[in-house]
């Protein structure tokens, strides 16, 4: 089974892109804390540290994502990993593993926040 659950926030802006056959795709970094202990050591000594995960959205969630989030959005993503690999124009090969979002909830949306408030702040000037 190949699925993945990440709770995180956006590293930056998604970048979306139209594909030469005419999908639309959307990446974006997702940042996850992550606790935990050593070996060894005492147990209320929790460490953290944060992992990044590169996530890929196809098509309709391409769009949706990419005119709903912006750096710093919370974001639960539910997806598939998939393996990648490539090599450059100096022959260097290179690998990494993306989650393939096939959902994506948002938790703390900047853009509707910043949009709220603003239309809260032109309600309270247009009643003074």
């Amino acid at each position: 089974m190949n699925q993945s659950i990440l709770l995180g926030n956006l590293g930056a802006d998604p970048k979306m892109r139209t594909t030469p056959s005419g999908n639309n795709v959307t990446n974006f970094r997702v940042a996850v804390d992550r606790r935990y202990t050593r070996k060894g050591e005492e147990e209320n000594t929790i460490y953290k540290t944060t992992d990044w995960f590169d996530i890929v959205a196809w098509n309709q969630l391409a769009k949706i994502c990419h005119r709903h989030l912006q750096k710093g959005s919370q974001v639960l993503i539910t997806g598939t990993l998939i393996p990648r690999q490539w090599e450059d124009r100096n022959g260097n090969r290179h690998r990494t593993i993306e989650v393939k979002a096939t959902e994506v909830q948002f938790l703390k949306n900047i853009k509707a926040s910043s949009k709220e408030e603003n239309s809260s702040e032109e309600e309270r000037s247009s009643t003074r």
